[in-house]
This record gives structure tokens, sequence and C-alpha cells, in this order.
């Protein structure tokens, strides 16, 4: 019904927006995990960036590129807050390169290697426990006249 005045229907006649399976829930529902593993993933991060900007045999260049890249550690830990399920990827992947890097260090001492380890592998714990209370993506569906 053009010009009615109300919001634009899609063509199965379902307003944009209202499927409740596809919103978020409100940010009062956040899960504990959730919020645990961005404030940890943040300071994480913190203390990383400060470790790799302090180091004076890395070149400025150098240390101005992994500090950045440290710093999607935030980027990451602000949309996974917002429900992202692109960003609960990029976490799981940065953490788990974080543990690939710290089990490989031979520079830094082995407990601080130990401990940057271990807190990526809880954050990605509780990353992981907080899965279901991302929105689930919906698939298309494919009719068999359109498979060809």
């Amino acid at each position: 019904m053009a010009g009615s005045g109300g919001p634009p229907a899609t063509l199965d006649g379902v307003q944009p927006g209202s499927d409740p399976a596809l919103s978020p829930a409100p940010e009062a529902a956040l899960p504990w995990t959730l919020r645990a593993a961005a404030g940890l993933v943040s300071a994480e991060a913190l203390v990383e960036a400060v470790y790799v900007s302090g180091r004076d045999a890395l070149t400025g260049g150098l240390r101005a590129a992994l500090v950045l890249c440290v710093a999607l550690k935030w980027v990451t830990a602000w949309r996974v807050l917002r429900r992202k399920p692109g960003a609960a990827l990029a976490l799981l992947l940065l953490e788990g390169t974080t543990v690939l890097a710290a089990l490989g260090a031979v520079d830094a001492s082995a407990p601080v290697r130990v401990a940057l380890a271990a807190v990526a592998l809880t954050v990605m714990g509780l990353l992981l426990a907080s899965l279901h209370a991302f929105p689930s993506a919906p698939l298309p569906t494919v009719h068999p006249a359109e498979v060809r």
C-alpha cells in the first residue's frame, strides 16, 4: 500500500526488523561471561600495547603497527558487547593468535608468556560460553528450481 505512511514491507509482507529471533536482546540481558571477556581482553590489550610500545629493540614503525594490531582487540571487544557475530569470530581469531605468539616468543620470560596465554585462553573460553547470546544468522532458502 503505497502512501500509507507506515514502514515499508518486504516482498513476503514482513516488516523489516520485526523478527524477534534476529533482533538482539536488551543491554541488560548481556551474559556475565560476555562482559567478563570484553573487560579482560581490554585490560590484556592495554598491557600488551604498553609493553610493545616500550620495547626499544623494535623500530618505531613496527611498534606503531603492532600497537594498532593490538588495538583491534578493543574494537572487537566493543563490537562483541553489541552482539556482532563477526566481532566474536574476529576476537576468537585474535586471541588464538595471541596464544600462538605467547608460546612462540623467545625473548620474554616464561611466566609472562604463560600468563599471556592463560589470559587469552580464558577470554576464548568466556566468549565461547557467551555465543548463545548472539543472534543466529538466517540462511537463505533455496528452491529446487533455482539450483542449476
